[in-house]
């Protein structure tokens, strides 16, 4: 089996972790404008709820986006930001389809490239860690491969029976998609090869992730629980579940700290409640 690593570079283990995010003061101006409540009959403008106006006078509605990208035909489901280069965006939706844009700082669509091939809805899209390539998942069960500048496709991986999510590693050129078979899968982008395929979860695996650090994949199930594998050797290392330690309804959702790759953040949602837990898997693995 081979390697768990970049292309060409060494084994992802040995890379340095990611520092922490600053904590930017917010601005101290007027130029989020957060809500207004608008009464029955009212058509909201600039100035508010119409306070001031003459009865019956229509109120221009002021354009808050920065930039609108249209070319859908169905609904958007999954969106994401070029992690270097400014004005550069990636969309996918349930037309089957997934779109790069590149817009200007007017606001003003300068590219779009369609990146298509699909034959179900996208599910997934994102940039990898240094913004070359682009991923695409779809309910199809495959997951194509994109060169960001070019726009051209540089490969399909496949296997699981649809792709529920599709997430990059964090430092490499590595894939994890998760299935509703119960498994989720590992490739390397650079040839396609899959390198581990985790099998434990009864029933759809509807979130997952690569810790910030790269050295675990963490999954959430329709069957609640949360599992955490190692990436060389496939292994479960540990499994959230029951007992007052999990989920009682399906995972919905899954990060992970970029300061600390051990914290895990869940969520699920069920008729009446909404559930969301925190996990330290140092903790769970007993170090």
């Amino acid at each position: 089996m081979s390697s768990f690593h970049r292309d060409g570079e060494e084994e992802l283990d040995g890379l340095e972790e990611i520092e922490g995010l600053d904590e930017a003061e917010p601005a101290d101006d007027d130029s989020t404008v957060w809500g207004t409540e608008v009464g029955d009959g009212e058509v909201l403008g600039e100035g508010g709820g119409g306070g001031g106006e003459e009865e019956g006078e229509e109120m221009v509605v002021e354009e808050m986006a920065h930039a609108i990208f249209r070319g859908h035909s169905d609904c958007v489901y999954c969106v994401a930001i070029h992690p270097l280069q400014a004005g550069v965006v990636l969309t996918g939706g349930g037309d089957d389809k997934a779109y790069l844009w590149k817009y200007e700082a007017n606001g003003e669509i300068s590219s779009l490239k369609e990146l298509g091939g699909h034959s179900d809805t996208v599910t997934s899209v994102g940039f990898n860690f240094d913004g070359t390539l682009c991923l695409v998942g779809s309910y199809d069960g495959t997951v194509s491969i994109w060169h960001v500048a070019s726009g051209e496709k540089h490969l399909v991986l496949e296997g699981p029976e649809d792709v529920e999510w599709a997430e990059w590693h964090s430092k490499g050129n590595a894939v994890a998609a998760g299935s509703k078979d119960g498994t989720v899968w590992m490739w390397l982008a650079h040839n396609g090869q899959c390198v581990q395929v985790f099998a434990g979860h009864d029933g759809p695996v509807t979130s997952g992730l690569f810790t910030s650090d790269g050295k675990t994949v963490c999954s959430g199930g329709e069957d609640g629980s949360v599992r955490v594998w190692a990436p060389k050797t496939g292994a479960c290392k540990h499994t959230f579940e029951g007992g007052g330690f999990g989920h009682e309804a399906p995972v919905t959702c899954i990060a992970n700290s970029a300061q600390d790759a051990d914290l895990l953040l869940t969520g699920t949602c069920v008729c009446v409640y909404v559930c969301v837990c925190c996990y330290c898997v140092k903790a769970a693995k007993g170090e």
